[in-house]
């Protein structure tokens, strides 16, 4: 039984940032090369750092395949788009899609029309990292999730399955850390924690890094999907789509319609899936398989890692070979490290890696959005379980095939 829907904050706006910044050099650099005089040319271009020109280099395929489908980086932040929302915008903009989206199951005389009457809730309006520690921000949805959670008797528990950035469920559990005995949380994201050290990326991780740090190191039950190489197992093509969801009903009509028009990739210009042969990547679909079809996947153990910023001091916004050390290994013997997400401001790398059990935080080494104690050591002992993929997309246990034969019965 799905008890309630809870709107996650999002943001892409760290993803367009850079985009914008390489624009800004792509511009000085037409500027120069239109000069007719040739040594005013090279006076211009010679003008122009050369780090900003690497940087330019490392985002030049992006800026044409924006192009390709007629934008550009500041014209999507200059208008009302997905791309450019701030996390507030982006939970009201989830938080209104997902109301008219369960209003569509109402269309079915089968079990599922109860779907319809699922309550829909706004959540977090800004991510835990980066805001006041000291300031209480009890969102009514946490207000709703501590008072359903500390209820439910320790054999039932309640499942919290989490899409997107863990700040909601984060937030419940810094107000309310008892709940963490009664709930188990579905959560996909980031790579296999089982890679040892992996530097992290993906929007679910590194929107919230703290909320991440939250949900490894608080003790709650955790499922774990990583994004690799689980998640990106669970597949759909455009051919398919056509096949089992257009026209089918008023939910597969939704859930067509966003496959074929999702702004999450047209805004950076990658649509490539709608093109024969090729197939997108379902993502956080994976949290559901589960309980769709749970045979088609494997679980494991795996230490609960904690995350550990890298040691770096960057020059610039233009700052490509930004370099520093591992976590444990403050001389450098293992190599440099070459970051690749900066912060806004540019001095400081935004990348984390997991640090296993048993290792220890050198003081070169910070917590995402808090200063650990230097030298503490990661506990033993505590794990989370990972979920692994195991089952064939052509198979007859495909649980995206499960899934929609269930939706076809069902007339949605």
């Amino acid at each position: 039984m799905l008890e309630a829907i809870y709107a996650e904050p999002f943001s892409f706006r760290w993803r367009l940032l850079p985009l914008l910044r390489a624009e800004t050099v792509e511009k000085k650099l037409k500027e120069c090369v239109v000069l007719t005089d040739d040594e005013k040319m090279t006076e211009c271009l010679q003008a122009i750092p050369g780090e900003e020109k690497r940087f330019l280099n490392t985002r030049i395929s992006t800026l044409n395949l924006l192009r390709a489908i007629g934008t550009t980086p500041s014209t999507l932040a200059q208008t009302d788009n997905h791309a450019a929302w701030c996390p507030d915008r982006g939970m009201e903009e989830s938080f209104q899609g997902l109301t008219r989206f369960v209003k569509l199951f109402s269309h079915t005389e089968t079990m599922a029309k109860t779907a319809a009457d699922t309550p829909v809730y706004r959540g977090s309006t800004r991510f835990i990292t980066g805001s006041n520690p000291d300031a209480q921000r009890e969102a009514s949805s946490a207000h709703r999730r501590r008072a359903r959670a500390v209820t439910d008797p320790v054999g039932d528990p309640l499942y919290v399955l989490c899409l997107g950035a863990p700040t909601n469920v984060a937030n419940a559990l810094l107000i309310a850390p008892e709940i963490a005995a009664n709930i188990v949380v579905v959560w996909d994201a980031s790579s296999s924690l089982t890679d040892g050290r992996v530097v992290l990326g993906g929007l679910n991780l590194n929107s919230d890094l703290v909320a991440t740090r939250v949900l490894f190191e608080s003790g709650v039950p955790l499922l774990y999907v990583p994004g690799f190489p689980t998640a990106q197992g669970v597949q759909l093509s455009r051919p398919e789509m056509d096949a089992w969801f257009k026209s089918e009903g008023p939910v597969s009509d939704a859930l067509w319609e966003r496959y074929a028009t999702n702004p999450d990739y047209f805004s950076f210009g990658t649509s490539k899936w709608n093109q024969p042969g090729t197939t997108r990547m379902m993502w956080d679909t994976s949290v559901i398989q589960p309980f769709v079809q749970g045979q088609t996947f494997g679980y494991r153990n795996v230490s609960a890692p904690r995350l550990v910023q890298l040691n770096a001091t960057c020059d610039s916004l233009f700052d490509v070979s930004c370099k520093g050390t591992y976590p444990g290994d403050p001389a450098g013997h293992l190599g440099e490290y070459t970051c690749e997400q900066l912060s806004e401001d540019g001095r400081t790398c935004d990348d984390a890696l997991f640090l296993t059990a048993g290792e220890r935080v050198p003081t070169h080494a910070p917590t995402p959005g808090a200063g650990g104690r230097a030298g503490a050591e990661i506990g033993a002992g505590r794990s989370v379980v990972e979920m692994t993929f195991q089952g064939g997309l052509a198979s007859r246990s495909n649980p995206n095939r499960d899934l929609l034969v269930k939706l076809n019965l069902a007339g949605l």
